[in-house]
């Protein structure tokens, strides 16, 4: 039987998903699970008969006393108000005689039996059942094999050459495993997988195909079987290494292009492919085949291997992985993030801000995970961090180049002969190219073939797709940002790549591509020979281009709307025409003269069709040609496009000769014109019978369409008879549009369901990106557990009052989780009342901790946590990866030998997973810090200078804070905010609070004489020594302090910018929260001062009062400022004075 840990494989949130998906096996009910925080903590239930059924899961350490306890006083007061009719229970323990029977009598009424209470004996045996094994492997970290026995087969594998490349694969397999967020089509694999033993894994590049095909192969095998992981190019490969009794999961990847590429042997190898799936299915269930294939290459090999065919519908579970969604996205991103280098402020600022990251355009799994494995550079703040991810992704042309410089040249130039094509471009067309590029070199047997060289491409640059209505293969880029860089970098090389891509060149629109967008700007040694190629090549190169167009950027939409549809003249003159400059391209230019006048002088009689579509373009043209300097005969242009017109369209087109040859169109208007208009309805009939003989069906439509039009442009009248005469010729009349009255609907009531589904993900993501954390409880539950506590009744009683109303106590940092609370209750034992100081709690925790181990040394437990907190006395929050932890030299300098300080801190100081450390209790690491640095200060004999010089450094010169203070009922609410960009050497204001009354506590003396008092000196010198009314306005100034207040009068909140002093006086206390706040305004009163629009500004419906601005100590007093900023001077100066008189004692 299997013995997972739970507690030590899963996060919260995974352990929660695997509780609920074992009782929605075990009960047979679709289990509705719950994002974290929603439904009072409830994490799953079901409805069955009108009777609710409540699931909730605890991961805990093996404490049962715990465990008990959080039940008690959190969970069961929940579930009694919930009230639901049944309570399913499952834990990470395991239990002892007695103790679930203990846990049904706490839920009596809800648990009517103990196996709705599931251990972790319970839970292993449940996973071992064949209904359940799909659950197990749904979640592939309880099964991801353990690094011995990993390296255990690699050892053995190096000795077996077939092996050795399954052994490379595996190392992957396990890398992927770490950043793989498991997909719909990862789990319906799963959940079939005993009744297939064959699955096909068929997508697009880059989409996953690989990772699934890995971690099915690990599900499968699991850590003892991991010899049996077998990766193979051949069935030949499969072959040799197949093993009767073994249990084997071959993958077989890419496998129709490695076996089917040579269409010679294509009958040999579906019939080796056959029976190795048949060999598969006759093992008996101890081996798995796994085939990846690109989609369209599946479907267009299916249809040519109907044999094959067969055999795999009737025995093959076929998985199609489509696009992402956003829910995908999402989970990916997380995944990588997790695993990432990144440092603990970094994650959290891209998560913070990954919306745009998931909804970007141009987002792509590979690229992310190839930036986040940059490392930041040491001066790169995380916004930077961020921005260069988003520019990466908008203009991402660096990290392209980088990826394209690392390409074989091969590949260099298949990427760009793509760019130069109309995407998506025939690979059978690109073919004809690369044979062209083989002729160009001289080491010809060592060029890559065009299949590999796809290959590296579709990694990063480009995609392949089939086509079902052309049966033929496509390339296209994977994303805009490829063609962005590749035409910028073509752009930097013109004299070394387009020499080069001329001679690979197979087809007009590339020689047209070039011309347009290359030429201009080159050496006139490179834009003759792209003129050159243009003219010799005019006849004899034929178009590349797909039916429907993708409208990339390369190819504006106008250029799409003129692609050639048959055999025109004039098309590719049309597009020349556009790009030559006379000046710049003179042989171009007078080749395109003596083009257009040859054409003109039969104006293309002979091919009807092409004649259709040229004369429509040719008035324009020839008004273009002239525009540009070519000069024609008018007369005998409008005499022989007279004689060529057979359309509607021909004779509307001519109109546009009388820009160009006015007195000539003059001449032929009066002489034409009726007799045209006479005859427009017999034409619009001929013209519709010709276009159904010849199929131009969209010619066709859009005559018909536009006859009334037509006929109203000749002043001429559409009729029911005449769209009778039409109907008759193509079945149908005119398509007449009715004006319709425009209904707008508001859609803003819809909820974007991707995007609530997006936020449950990051929500969830939460509790397991960051690593272990704690939980704060409510003031409520904290109350219940002091109640509960074995504290003395007075100590109970002081807890209870200061967490009522006493909100500045330092207490207050240590009932937050129940971590500290737990920690907190036990330390004080005995205690009538809390100390005085805090730093004598901090001593009597220590004393606690220690007495845990009496080998421990006091000395190791104090040092180590004063090195562990310069590791992230400067971050937000105390956590840092566990690679550098595990790596630096205060684990190897206080743990290799130590085994009892190691138990110690890991049982108290620590929470720890795979790939995060949360220090815990910050106070401890604090006081040791000061403690020592303390000591160090009074023994070292070191001057006063170097004692100042440490402080300065150690506190720091910060940017200013934003400080807002909100009065309401419940008292004054204080925050603290940090500017996006500046300066701060401590980001956590709590710790950087606590690190000065640290000092202040255990050498006031030294603090106070070195640090305090010439900070205080610094401030009161800002504000000058006049009169009170002056350092009033002067300290309302320095702050920048404002006053909002709602459009009624009523005031919201105060605003100011905070220094270090001020901050330091806060921390002290000095200024014992003092703070300026608005008083109410009468309506008059406050209209009054919205009209002053210098010290009075509206946003977002507030208005902002500048106080920093006003002069007026009348008008101060009135705000309610003036009264509260001279208390807090008043205050400051009287620690100044008592500084300058020599007593430097505890300000605290």
């Amino acid at each position: 039987m299997s013995n997972y840990n739970f507690h030590d494989l899963l996060e919260p949130l995974e352990f929660e998903k695997l509780i609920c998906d074992i009782v929605q096996v075990r009960e047979g009910f679709f289990v509705e699970m719950y994002k974290e925080g929603r439904d009072s903590g409830i994490d799953g239930s079901y409805i069955f008969h009108g009777k609710k059924t409540v699931i909730q899961a605890k991961r805990y350490k093996q404490n049962f006393k715990q465990l008990y306890n959080s039940l008690k006083d959190i969970e069961l007061p929940k579930v009694r108000k919930l009230k639901p009719d049944r309570y399913i229970l499952g834990v990470s323990i395991t239990f002892q005689q007695g103790e679930k029977e203990q846990i049904q009598e706490l839920f009596e009424g809800f648990i009517t039996s103990t196996n709705d209470i599931l251990s972790k004996v319970d839970i292993n045996r449940l996973l071992e059942e064949p209904n359940y094994k799909w659950v197990e492997l749904a979640h592939p970290k309880l099964w991801l094999p353990s690094i011995n026995v990993f390296q255990k087969f690699l050892k053995e594998s190096t000795h077996r050459a077939l092996y050795k490349e399954s052994a490379e694969e595996l190392k992957e397999a396990l890398k992927a495993s770490n950043t793989f967020a498991p997909t719909r089509i990862y789990r319906e694999a799963l959940q079939k997988w005993s009744h297939n033993h064959v699955i096909v894994i068929s997508g697009e590049p880059g989409v996953g195909k690989t990772t699934i095909a890995y971690l099915l192969a690990l599900a499968y095998l699991q850590p003892d079987d991991l010899d049996g992981f077998i990766w193979a190019y051949s069935i030949k490969d499969v072959y040799n290494m197949l093993e009767d009794d073994k249990k084997q999961v071959i993958i077989l990847d890419d496998f129709w292009g490695s076996i089917f590429h040579n269409e010679s042997t294509r009958r040999n190898d579906e019939n080796q492919l056959h029976k190795l799936i048949q060999r598969i299915i006759d093992f008996g269930g101890n081996k798995r085949l796994i085939l990846t294939t690109r989609e369209y290459v599946l479907r267009q090999g299916l249809q040519k291997q109907p044999m094959l065919k067969e055999k795999l519908e009737q025995y093959a579970l076929i998985c199609t992985v489509e696009e992402y969604s956003n829910i995908e996205k999402a989970s990916i991103l997380f995944q990588h993030l997790y695993s990432s280098n990144l440092q603990y402020e970094y994650v959290s600022y891209l998560f913070e801000n990954c919306s745009r990251i998931i909804n970007h355009e141009n987002y792509n799994p590979r690229v992310l995970a190839l930036y986040l494995n940059k490392v930041p550079d040491k001066d790169s703040a995380p916004e930077d961090y961020y921005t260069d991810l988003c520019d990466y992704f908008d203009n991402p042309g660096a990290f392209w180049e980088d990826i394209f410089l690392e390409l074989s040249q091969e590949a260099q130039i298949l990427a760009m002969l793509l760019l130069i094509s109309s995407t998506p471009m025939y690979l059978e067309d690109m073919k004809c190219c690369y044979a062209k590029f083989i002729d160009t070199r001289t080491n010809r047997m060592e060029i890559k073939k065009l299949s590999d060289s796809i290959s590296e491409l579709e990694r990063t640059m480009i995609k392949s797709f089939y086509s079902d209505e052309e049966d033929e293969v496509l390339l296209k880029f994977s994303m805009p940002s490829v063609q962005d860089f590749l035409y910028s970098y073509i752009k930097e090389h013109t004299e070394q790549f387009i020499p080069e891509l001329l001679q690979c060149c197979a087809y007009y629109n590339q020689l047209q591509f070039l011309l347009e967008h290359f030429s201009v700007g080159s050496s006139k040694h490179v834009m003759e020979m792209i003129e050159q190629q243009c003219i010799l090549h005019y006849e004899d190169y034929p178009y590349s281009y797909h039916n429907e167009p993708d409208s990339s950027w390369n190819w504006g939409p106008d250029l799409v709307n003129d692609l050639p549809s048959g055999e025109e003249e004039l098309n590719r003159f049309f597009h020349l025409l556009c790009c030559c400059d006379p000046h710049l391209h003179s042989s171009l230019f007078n080749f395109l003269e003596r083009e257009i006048k040859n054409y003109c002088s039969t104006m293309g009689h002979g091919n009807i069709k092409a004649q259709y579509v040229d004369l429509h373009n040719l008035p324009d043209i020839i008004v273009r040609c002239t525009n540009k300097g070519m000069s024609f005969i008018g007369k005998d242009i409008l005499n022989q496009f007279y004689k060529e017109a057979f359309s509607v369209h021909h004779y509307m087109a001519m109109e546009k000769f009388q820009e160009v040859f006015p007195e000539d169109y003059s001449t032929y208007h009066d002489t034409y014109f009726k007799k045209i208009k006479k005859e427009l309805k017999a034409i619009l009939l001929a013209e519709i019978e010709l276009l159904d003989y010849l199929n131009m069906d969209m010619e066709l439509d859009l005559l018909v369409d536009n006859i009334p039009e037509t006929l109203h442009h000749f002043d001429l009248r559409y009729t029911n008879q005449f769209g009778e005469k039409v109907a008759s010729l193509c079945g149908r009349k005119p398509f007449l549009l009715e004006k319709q009255i425009g209904v707008t609907k508001d859609y803003s009531i819809y909820k974007d369901e991707k995007e609530e589904s997006f936020e449950v993900v990051k929500q969830d993501a939460e509790s397991w990106l960051f690593g272990p954390n704690e939980i704060e409880l409510e003031d409520e539950q904290i109350l219940e557990l002091i109640t509960w506590s074995d504290l003395r009744s007075s100590l109970k009683k002081e807890l209870k009052e200061i967490l009522t109303n006493n909100h500045s106590h330092y207490i207050h940092d240590y009932l937050q989780t129940r971590v500290s609370i737990q920690l907190l209750f036990a330390s004080m034992g005995d205690l009538e009342c809390l100390p005085e100081q805090e730093s004598s709690l901090c001593l009597i925790m220590i004393q606690h901790i220690h007495l845990q181990n009496t080998e421990l040394q006091h000395i190791n437990l104090v040092g180590f946590c004063t090195e562990a907190f310069l590791l992230f006395m400067y971050q937000d929050e105390p956590v840092i990866r566990a690679s550098e932890f595990l790596s630096s030299d205060i684990y190897n300098h206080y743990f290799k030998n130590d085994p009892a300080l190691y138990k110690v801190v890991f049982d108290n100081l620590i929470l720890q997973d795979s790939q995060w450390v949360r220090f815990l209790h910050i106070p401890i690491y604090t006081f040791c810090y000061a403690f020592i640095t303390c000591m160090e200060f009074r023994n070292g004999g070191d001057s006063e200078e170097f004692h100042q010089e440490y402080l300065e450094k150690l506190l720091g010169s910060n940017s200013d804070k934003l400080k807002l203070t909100i009065n309401h009922d419940k008292g004054t609410e204080k925050r603290i905010y940090y500017a996006d960009f500046g300066t701060y050497y401590f980001k956590n204001y709590g710790w950087e609070g606590k690190l000065y009354r640290m000092y202040e506590q255990l050498d006031p003396l030294q603090f106070n004489r070195l640090y305090v008092g010439p900070k205080i000196k610094e401030f009161l010198n800002q504000l000058g020594y006049e009169n009170e009314e002056n350092k009033v306005i002067n300290y309302l100034s320095l702050c920048e302090y404002k006053f909002i207040y709602e459009d009624s009068g009523d005031p919201h909140y105060s605003m100011a910018s905070i220094s270090d002093d001020l901050s330091m006086f806060e921390h002290l206390n000095i200024t014992k929260d003092w703070a300026p706040s608005p008083k109410k305004l009468s309506k008059k009163r406050f209209n009054e001062f919205k009209k002053n629009k210098d010290i009075c500004t509206e946003h977002n419906e507030n208005w902002s009062i500048l106080v920093y601005k006003i002069k007026d100590v009348e008008l101060l007093r009135e705000l309610g400022a003036y009264e509260e900023a001279l208390e807090l001077i008043q205050e400051v100066e009287k620690i100044h004075s008592r500084f300058s008189s020599g007593d430097y004692s505890s300000i605290l």
